[in-house]
């Protein structure tokens, strides 16, 4: 588990170096845009690291959009 951590926290370190001189010329919108972007990858290394089986992206979508897209098959479905 350790190695996990160490090379998540270098991953997001090297990430963070290469994107620090174009990160201090960025308005505020773009700072926020910048930061969401990054917390789903910080959220699934952090599942990666410690292997606790927590809701993953699919599991997410499913119950975004698992409802509408059974009611549309439903309603598209020919063979009743």
């Amino acid at each position: 588990m350790l190695e996990k951590i160490c090379i998540s926290v270098l991953l997001f370190a090297l990430l963070i170096l290469g994107d620090w001189h174009n990160f201090k010329r960025l308005d505020r919108k773009s700072t926020i845009l910048y930061v969401l972007c990054l917390l789903p990858s910080i959220y699934l290394s952090l599942l990666f690291s410690t292997l606790v089986s927590g809701p993953g992206f699919e599991d997410v979508l499913n119950t975004l959009y698992g409802g509408p897209a059974k009611k549309i098959v439903n309603y598209l479905d020919v063979s009743r």
